[in-house]
């Protein structure tokens, strides 16, 4: 039923997409269209009496072959159809929201992105997820060197804020994410860094961000509910 749901969403008459996208490309809007359809109809979201966002289960799309993004001179990939959000986007469609990392994909070096998610395949790393407040950030992240207190899985707050001439979100003076992309109320995509090769070349993903219900937050915050700032300060 869920699926059915998702897929009756789909059928979104062109002109309230248009109308939702406000000045956005329609490259934007077709990118965003089939990596939804791909991502929901494959289950990507979870049951609805699911209190645990973790048990969501993601099949990524295919790779078409077909570069997206254009990687410059520092290796760093732009959207090539990129038109930023505004602030007032971000305060109506991110802020007050939890957000869960279902999916990274690699961006290779020719534009295109992979089929496979990295998520579980990344020894010691893990998917950072999201609540932005009116001006704290909360991350709800794995520290693998703390595994032995609550296996690893804490929370930090930091002040941020919202950048709308590049759509990046900014903590700590370095860009968190940029946002390229959406589905109305139900995804982000954004543009991550993920690290850096020993060569010093940097690594990008595609982090798909699907918003929580209440309850799956409630449910987010009692499962990484170790601060890390106190834990590591004692």
């Amino acid at each position: 039923m869920k699926q059915m749901k998702l897929w009756r969403e789909l059928r979104l008459s062109e002109s309230r997409v248009n109308s939702f996208v406000n000045g956005q490309t329609r490259a934007i809007y077709a990118i965003a269209l089939v990596l939804f359809a791909a991502f929901s109809l494959a289950s990507c979201s979870s049951d609805d009496d699911s209190d645990n966002p973790e048990k969501w289960v993601c099949i990524l799309p295919p790779d078409w072959g077909l570069p997206v993004f254009t990687l410059d001179a520092d290796s760093v990939p732009h959207f090539r159809h990129f038109t930023p959000y505004s602030a007032d986007d971000f305060e109506k469609q991110v802020k007050g929201h939890g957000w869960h990392c279902n999916a990274l994909q690699l961006i290779n070096n020719d534009g295109s992105f992979s089929n496979d998610n990295l998520l579980g395949q990344l020894s010691g790393l893990g998917p950072t997820h999201y609540y932005f407040g009116e001006s704290k950030l909360t991350k709800f992240i794995y520290v693998d060197h703390l595994g032995y207190k609550n296996g690893g899985m804490m929370y930090v707050e930091r002040d941020y804020n919202y950048d709308e001439s590049t759509s990046c979100v900014m903590s700590e003076n370095q860009v968190e994410w940029q946002w390229f992309s959406t589905f109305p109320d139900k995804y982000i995509y954004a543009i991550y860094q993920l690290g850096v090769k020993s060569n010093g070349t940097p690594i990008y993903c595609i982090m798909t961000l699907q918003r929580m219900t209440d309850k799956e937050l409630a449910a987010i915050r009692q499962q990484y509910s170790v601060n890390y700032d106190e834990e590591v300060n004692n």
